[in-house]
């Protein structure tokens, strides 16, 4: 899940999956801004077949949030 992760954030954002870990903040990757972010979080439903919540969307502020939302969803 987590390469997974981190193949969609570097596909949508141009920085290379190996600076991409755990602890990485969203708004800190290359090429991110508010669009981007939804961008991103449209990105991740595709290719993980689901559709978060706003309150979700919200929390969705790095690498970890996000594996913790996909692991809470099964």
């Amino acid at each position: 899940m987590f390469d997974k992760v981190k193949t969609v954030l570097s596909q949508m954002t141009g920085c290379p999956v190996d600076k991409i870990q755990k602890d990485t903040a969203i708004k800190s990757l290359e090429g991110w801004d508010s669009l981007k972010h939804i961008k991103i979080v449209l990105a991740i439903e595709e290719a993980f077949d689901t559709v978060f919540t706003g309150s979700e969307i919200e929390k969705l502020t790095d690498v970890k949030s996000i594996l913790e939302t996909l692991q809470q969803r099964g």
